[in-house]
């Protein structure tokens, strides 16, 4: 931080009449600052134009530039280009401030790369969703955060899906079903129980689907959730 007030304590007047005293690093900070008050706001398009000139004052800085506050900018244009769908931007700028973090070993929070997972799966890029699910998979398994660890291995098991890998993708499900059920989370646990049944379908392993299937209608059920009972009948129809 500079040596004047914390921005976050400034009105929005404040802050854009800060920007015309500063320079450089300063300048960068208040656009930053600029850029997640209209993010806050749902203004994206006007959060991703500040953001970008703050990204573009610390590139500028080059050696000088603080290695946090350039992948954090990155993050920042990657949020708002997500939240108007611009897969492509996000993957730009987001590649890089992944760069960043593990050359420096920085300490950012690695759940801001959920975007760019999301951006690859948008653009049908499988392979590097899987790689960047893995690596946020090993940060949670450090963290012993276990319900994280079934988050991103049943995602991994949907991008198998997307390469019709469907026995790595059952592989990898059942590892995520594992966890569920040892923390009783039953929300994830019927979700990913309901992929197992598709990928065991996909592979030709009928019964084993339907049962699975059965199971859930069983689950569905006891909780009165109508809505997926009917999906599932559905599904035990077509099956």
């Amino acid at each position: 931080m500079s040596d004047f007030d914390d921005l976050t304590e400034l009105s929005d007047k404040q802050v854009w009449e800060r920007l015309n005293d500063v320079q450089d690093a300063d300048r960068a900070e208040c656009l930053y600052e600029l850029s997640r008050r209209s993010y806050c706001k749902s203004d994206y398009k006007t959060a991703l134009i500040l953001a970008e000139q703050s990204r573009d004052l610390l590139l500028a800085l080059g050696e000088l530039a603080n290695s946090a506050e350039l992948a954090n900018s990155y993050i920042a244009v990657g949020v708002n280009a997500s939240n108007l769908n611009k897969h492509e931007l996000v993957i730009e700028n987001v590649e890089k401030a992944l760069a960043i973090t593990k050359e420096n070993e920085l300490n950012n929070r690695f759940e801001d790369y959920d975007i760019l997972t999301t951006a690859y799966e948008c653009t049908e890029q499988f392979d590097k969703a899987i790689e960047l699910h893995n690596w946020m998979l090993e940060n949670y398994s450090n963290q012993d955060n276990e319900l994280g660890c079934a988050t991103h291995l049943a995602q991994i098991a949907s991008n198998y899906e997307g390469l019709e890998q469907y026995d790595q993708a059952l592989l990898k499900a059942e590892s995520a079903l594992e966890i569920c059920l040892r923390i009783e989370d039953t929300g994830l646990t019927l979700l990913i129980q309901s992929h197992i049944a598709e990928y065991l379908y996909e592979l030709g392993q009928y019964d084993e689907a339907f049962e699975k299937v059965e199971q859930l209608m069983n689950s569905y059920q006891i909780l009165n959730n109508e809505e997926k009972l009917i999906e599932l009948k559905y599904l035990r129809r077509s099956e």
